[in-house]
């Protein structure tokens, strides 16, 4: 199985490792996302749903026919203390979807800052990394720092599109990564998932 690296919690010293939720929720930026959307993946068409993830603060589309990856495999796919809390994967584990909501403390106003470091760090581990993308956007009214590059692994290369923002005064990290085989394809649909985020209040 080839070493997919979620690297946004690669990074050891930057990054560490409200679960009752009230029936009525509402999305922070008031811009609700459809239950459904459809888009194609290279020759294929595939269907996006809505999901809420993360003790329900989170909505967000993700492809129909991905699957919450098992302990044992992401036991087998990431280091122990790079593993991410949660995880979707498609079916032939090509193209993983990951989030983590860490315990690193940050405001809106310190995203800024945080996105210099963390590239900073990436850079010193992947010093051969092809850099896409490097910016801070608004995603359902909100500051999203993103990066998206292309990072050496075991077997292949790993496209990787990190997107992370704050969540309750802590940082959310997601990251949509598959390989490079199928980046072209998986590029356009990623910056989709990414753009539906929306927190919940």
């Amino acid at each position: 199985m080839k070493k997919v690296l979620f690297l946004s919690v690669l990074i050891g010293g930057l990054l560490f490792s409200a679960f009752f939720i009230r029936d009525k929720l509402n999305v922070e930026s008031g811009q609700d996302i459809p239950a459904f959307k459809e888009i194609t993946v290279g020759q294929e068409k595939v269907q996006l749903e809505k999901k809420r993830i993360l003790d329900n603060r989170v909505e967000i589309l993700l492809p129909r026919g991905f699957s919450i990856m098992s302990k044992e495999k992401a036991k087998m796919k990431y280091l122990p203390e790079k593993r991410p809390t949660l995880i979707y994967t498609n079916e032939d584990g090509t193209v993983d979807i990951v989030f983590d909501h860490t315990s690193t403390k940050i405001s809106a106003r310190q995203l800024y800052q945080y996105k210099l470091n963390l590239r900073k760090t990436i850079e010193g581990i992947y010093t051969s990394a092809d850099w896409f993308d490097d910016k801070i956007i608004k995603v359902g009214g909100r500051d999203v720092g993103t990066f998206e590059l292309l990072t050496p692994a075991v077997d292949t290369k790993i496209y990787n599109l990190i997107f992370f923002t704050e969540l309750d005064g802590k940082l959310l990290l997601a990251s949509i990564n598959c390989t490079e085989d199928k980046m072209k394809d998986w590029k356009p649909a990623a910056r989709e998932i990414m753009n539906s985020l929306r927190v919940v209040r």
